[in-house]
């Protein structure tokens, strides 16, 4: 589905934070194309997305979890500014 069910890019602009959006490659309930459209709504310009191709929306925390903490250190050891915020969709 191409809707946003939470509704989150009408407040995406306001994000002024640096922002690491972790998607699922094989997500079936929250398209990529999606986290792409919201990233490309946020008021930030720091802002990176990651992709773990073989997780689903389901399973990328538990089965994945090794896969997400070096771009989590990474995104955040370039920081020095206002505080991150991690969405992992």
């Amino acid at each position: 589905s191409t809707n946003d069910l939470f509704e989150s890019s009408k407040s995406a602009s306001h994000l002024s934070s640096p922002c690491l959006i972790i998607q699922a490659g094989k997500d079936d309930f929250v398209p990529n194309r999606q986290s792409r459209r919201l990233a490309k709504k946020m008021g930030t310009n720091l802002k990176k997305i990651v992709t773990v191709d073989e997780a689903n929306h389901y399973d990328l925390e538990a089965a994945f979890s090794d896969d997400l903490l070096d771009p989590i250190i990474e995104f955040l050891s370039t920081l020095d500014g206002p505080s991150p915020l991690v969405c992992i969709l």
